[in-house]
């Protein structure tokens, strides 16, 4: 009787806790607005613009992924606990690709299983979306989650104004 592979399940209750926890400090670093106001707070969906948030991406990829392995949700995690190793605008583009962790990872369909890190791979083909068009990355995600059908109103946004004019 062939033994059960715990190593699988192993790995998948890493990546929930991983998952979990890149939830958990994305939430946290939205902070009350007066923790805004003392940190300086910036919102990166604001200011990075597609280009910028690439540069900044492939500049910090390999600081992000020292064991060349894709960025993982730890990986980012741990970076996102660590603003002091960032400048803001590297730190601005950390908190936006953590946002959007899983739509950046499924951009490419570059690893043998489940999409579980932002893999080179991905991040090409997300520069490729966010320099050959006028889209922000909250932007692109809205389109990626219309387009596979599943767009929460969220995404869609409220229904239009019935009876008026505009």
């Amino acid at each position: 009787m062939p033994r059960p592979n715990n190593n699988n399940n192993n790995n998948n209750d890493k990546e929930n806790a991983a998952s979990s926890m890149l939830k958990d400090v994305v939430w946290l670093l939205g902070g009350t607005m007066e923790d805004r106001a003392l940190e300086n707070y910036r919102n990166p969906e604001e200011e990075l613009p597609g280009q910028q948030l690439i540069e900044l991406l492939n500049r910090s990829f390999a600081t992000l992924d020292p064991d060349n392995n894709g960025i993982s949700r730890a990986e980012m995690a741990a970076a996102l606990t660590q603003p002091n190793l960032f400048s803001a605008d590297q730190y601005a583009m950390l908190k936006l690709i953590a946002k959007y962790f899983d739509t950046i990872i499924n951009l490419a369909d570059d690893e043998a299983l489940e999409e579980t890190v932002i893999t080179k791979t991905d991040a090409q083909v997300l520069g490729q979306f966010l320099q050959n068009s006028d889209f922000k990355l909250s932007e692109l995600h809205r389109w990626i989650a219309i387009s596979n059908g599943k767009a929460t109103e969220k995404d869609i946004g409220p229904p239009p104004m019935t009876g008026s004019d505009h």
